[in-house]
């Protein structure tokens, strides 16, 4: 259980319980409304693109590789390992969403897992945790 006080409406948030919905997303839709809707909410983006530019949350960066950097993820409360887990940010802007991945991409992938696997074995985690 986690106790925040006083606690904002973002904690709130945060910590609270989530509605989710699942949308069967076809290439198709993905190139008509959702590859749109992320090109239009790229202001909503500045936080990693903060990251990626050295310009914040430094501090939190458990790896910068050429291609991707490493950061707990946002939940994490930086003590409990039940909670742990890793953000790899790539670095190319070209990528927003799984489905902009291709064959192409398979050595960047392959990068992000070798290089965090390291990164987690020195926590303490077992590599079969990763994913």
């Amino acid at each position: 259980m986690t106790f925040i006080y006083p606690a904002t409406p973002l904690h709130i948030a945060k910590y609270s319980k989530k509605e989710f919905c699942l949308v069967t997303e076809t290439y198709h839709r993905y190139k008509t409304v959702v590859r749109p809707y992320i090109e239009k909410q790229r202001f909503g983006l500045e936080w990693v693109y903060n990251i990626i530019d050295g310009k914040s949350e430094q501090e939190r960066v458990l790896l910068d590789a050429d291609d991707f950097i490493l950061v707990p993820g946002p939940k994490w409360d930086g003590k409990v390992n039940d909670s742990m887990t890793f953000l790899a940010i790539v670095k190319s802007r070209d990528i927003c969403s799984i489905r902009d991945l291709k064959l192409e991409h398979l050595p960047l992938l392959q990068n992000i897992l070798d290089k965090s696997t390291v990164g987690e074995r020195s926590t303490s985690i077992e590599e079969n945790l990763i994913l």
